[in-house]
């Protein structure tokens, strides 16, 4: 016969806990790289508690505020705090990471083609947007494959189903998207679009001659565009064949 429990035992027990400090936390309107539908945390003030009431608070850093909530923990820190050398923004509602070049393969079907084409090519760096909220992806190309700096300048990737401010159709690549988006699982977010077929382009422009001469980029060169650097070999040329948008900054300021 099992003993019963005594639930009492795991209740915890109020009278021992005092309070004596309040953290607020002040925010405004932003963009989506913060929860709360684009509010973003601007300062925080700590506040002392006297019978019951808020005293006057003084503003309070980042990072006293995270030394003042593992104050007494024996280690404020493990393994999952790690952070790959590729990922550069893990918000609340962002995460973003780059790859650099490598060689990828890319599904393709042109409208004058019944069979579909996959090729080897050496794909150029890349920067994903990942939105947790609206589970939406951005992609961008990248001039380098050092690491990004908040000025690096973003271009127009000459791919399908991508529009000009870098989003991707997703259809039903949705369901690669793993259950909890991290930076431990981001590369298999990427499968959206490189286990995905392109047929179609989303935007006006691909490349930077045809914006020049103010024709629309048609989905049969995206095509031959890239046969002829997987037969090659080449590498894309980022800063003569793309399409300059943004830097990073200004992606971020929304």
């Amino acid at each position: 016969m099992l003993e019963e429990t005594d639930r009492n035992a795991y209740k915890l027990d109020l009278s021992e806990i005092v309070t004596r400090h309040a953290i607020l936390l002040h925010t405004k309107k932003n963009n989506p790289y913060y929860l709360n539908n684009g509010e973003e945390v601007v300062s925080a003030t700590l506040h002392d508690v006297v019978d019951g009431e808020l005293a006057i608070g003084n503003e309070i850093s980042p990072q006293a505020l995270v030394k003042l909530i593992t104050a007494g923990k024996e280690q404020s820190y493990s393994t999952a705090d790690w952070i790959s050398p590729n990922i550069l923004v893990d918000s609340a509602n962002i995460l973003m990471w780059y790859q650099p070049t490598m060689q990828r393969n890319l599904f393709l079907k042109s409208p004058l083609d019944s069979n579909q084409q996959r090729l080897w090519v050496k794909f150029p760096s890349t920067l994903f947007v990942f939105e947790r909220n609206s589970r939406q992806l951005q992609m961008f190309g990248l001039d380098s494959d050092k690491r990004p700096t908040l000025d690096s300048a973003l271009y127009q990737l000459p791919i399908g189903n991508i529009s000009s401010n870098g989003s991707l159709c997703l259809g039903n690549t949705r369901d690669l998207i793993p259950d909890t988006p991290n930076a431990e699982n981001c590369h298999l977010i990427e499968r959206c679009f490189f286990d995905a077929l392109s047929t179609h382009t989303n935007t006006e422009y691909l490349f930077t001659k045809d914006k020049e001469e103010k024709k629309r980029t048609l989905f049969t060169q995206v095509v031959s565009y890239w046969v002829k650097k997987a037969k090659k070999g080449h590498r894309v040329n980022v800063k003569k064949d793309l399409i300059p948008l943004f830097s990073i900054r200004t992606l971020m300021r929304g």
